[in-house]
């Protein structure tokens, strides 16, 4: 799964640094580096799964309010479809972050500095 969280990890980063040329490069900036953040710790076993949940959640809320459009045309030259894909690949890796266990040592931690 580490291996997974690292390929993701390494295309968000991609994704984030390729989106200054676009007309609207704020939010996908944000949605790319959010993924990445999360990503990143997971291949740690440190990630915040509450927040990969809600990551997914933005993504797939954001993919149902684009997704119609991305239907129809190329999407060589469709923009939509591509940015599509994109929301798709942030839901599925944050859940797949999400469903990762924690490191079993920071468990005990949160255990113990509850006690």
């Amino acid at each position: 799964m580490r291996s997974l969280h690292a390929a993701f990890f390494l295309s968000f980063v991609a994704s984030t640094v390729v989106q200054w040329n676009d007309p609207d490069w704020l939010p996908w900036m944000a949605i790319y580096a959010v993924a990445a953040w999360e990503s990143g710790h997971a291949v740690f076993g440190r990630q915040e799964r509450a927040r990969a949940l809600v990551v997914a959640l933005v993504a797939l809320a954001w993919l149902t309010k684009i997704g119609p459009e991305a239907l129809h045309g190329d999407w060589v030259f469709n923009e939509v479809q591509r940015e599509s894909g994109g929301l798709l690949l942030v839901s599925l890796s944050m859940m797949a972050v999400w469903h990762s266990p924690v490191e079993v040592s920071d468990r005990l931690a949160d255990q113990s500095s509850r006690n």
